[in-house]
C-alpha cells in the first residue's frame, strides 16, 4: 500500500488504512519517540502540524498533538494547508519539527504521516528508520519519557498561517506579469489546496472558477484531481478559459492545460534562471506567468 504519488512511501514514518494498518495509538507513539529525538537544547521545543482534510486527520492530528506535548514540545497547528506549506512554516515559524498528516493521492481511507527537519526538509531515511525502531513503546517507557508540571507542552491553533502560505507563493510570480483578465478553472481535488490555491490565484488577478474545493472528509482525490482530469480539460473548453490546473490531495503534484486542453511543461525555474521551490503551487503560478506573457 503506497500513497500514489511521486512523494516516495519510504518518507512516511506511518501510512495505511486508518484505524487498520495505522492507529491513533501509533501517532501517539510516534510523537513521543520523534518529539524526545528532536529536544536538542533547553529553549521550549516547538512542532508545527498540518493536514489535508481527509476525515482521519482530525483524529491523528489529536493524536500527534497529545504525543508531543506529554514529552514537553508546544504545537501549533495550522489547520489543512498543503504539505509544501508545512515545510515552509516549519522554517519561518523556527519550528523543531514540521509534521504533514496526509494520504497524498489515496482515496480517503489512507493516511499518513511525514516529518520535516527545522530546514524544512523530510527527514532522512536514517532518522526515520531510527524514530520507527523505537516505536514498540511499553507503558514504562512511555511513563519515563513524560514531561512534568510546567514543562508539559502547550498546543495553539494558529490563525494566519494560510496567509503567510499565500504570500510566500505570490513572491515568486514575476512583477512584470499580470494574470489580469486570465481566466482559470482549478480543481483542488477536494484536498489541502482548496483554500489557498483559488486564493492565490485571485489576488494575482485571474478570473477563478473552481472545482473540487468543497471537502468534506471522505471526497478527497474522489473523481476530482490530477487522477480525474476529463471534466477539467472539458472545462476549460466550455468556459472559454485560458488556462486548467489540477492538483492531488496534499498539493505536492500539479498539471497545466492550455487553452485547448493541451498539457502544459511545468516550469520549474524563475524568469532569472534560478531554481524555483519544491512546491506546486509556486510551479503552477509560474507556469501561467509563462502562459501569460
Amino acid at each position: 500500500m503506497t500513497p500514489g504519488n511521486k512523494r516516495s512511501a519510504a518518507s512516511f514514518i506511518l501510512y495505511g488504512v486508518a484505524n487498520e494498518v495505522v492507529t491513533a495509538t501509533d501517532a501517539i507513539k510516534v510523537a513521543i519517540v520523534a518529539g524526545r529525538m528532536f529536544r536538542n537544547g533547553h529553549h521550549r521545543h516547538k512542532v508545527l502540524i498540518g493536514k489535508d482534510p481527509r476525515v482521519s486527520s482530525y483524529m491523528f492530528e489529536t493524536a500527534l498533538t497529545a504525543g508531543f506535548t506529554a514529552v514537553g514540545m508546544d504545537v501549533e497547528l495550522t489547520g489543512p494547508i498543503p504539505t509544501p506549506a508545512v515545510a515552509m512554516l516549519t522554517v519561518s515559524m523556527r519550528c523543531d519539527l514540521g509534521v504533514m498528516i496526509t494520504g497524498a493521492s489515496a482515496l480517503f481511507a489512507e493516511n499518513g504521516v511525514i516529518m520535516f527537519s527545522g530546514k524544512g526538509e523530510v527527514l532522512r531515511a536514517r532518522e526515520i528508520k531510527k524514530i520507527k525502531s523505537k516505536m514498540p513503546l511499553d507503558d514504562k517507557e512511555i511513563l519515563q519519557s513524560l514531561a512534568q508540571g510546567s514543562e508539559i507542552g502547550r498546543a495553539r491553533r494558529i490563525d494566519g498561517a494560510a496567509d503567510r502560505y499565500v504570500e510566500y507563493v505570490k513572491s515568486f510570480f514575476p512583477d512584470n506579469v499580470s494574470l489580469e483578465g486570465f481566466r482559470v478553472i482549478v480543481d483542488c481535488a477536494n484536498g489541502a489546496v482548496y483554500k489557498v490555491a483559488p486564493w492565490a490565484l485571485h489576488e494575482l488577478g485571474a478570473e477563478v472558477i473552481t472545482t473540487g474545493t468543497n471537502p468534506d472528509g471522505t471526497n478527497i482525490n474522489s473523481a476530482c484531481g490530477i487522477e480525474h482530469v476529463v471534466k477539467l480539460r472539458e472545462g476549460v473548453n466550455s468556459y472559454r478559459a485560458d488556462a486548467g490546473i489540477a492538483f492531488n490531495g496534499d498539493g505536492t503534484e500539479v498539471v497545466v492545460f492550455d487553452a485547448d486542453g493541451e498539457k502544459q511543461k511545468i516550469t520549474s525555474r524563475k524568469h532569472n534562471g534560478e531554481l524555483l521551490p519544491d512546491d506546486s503551487l509556486v510551479s503552477a503560478l509560474c507556469t501561467l506567468a509563462q502562459m501569460k506573457k
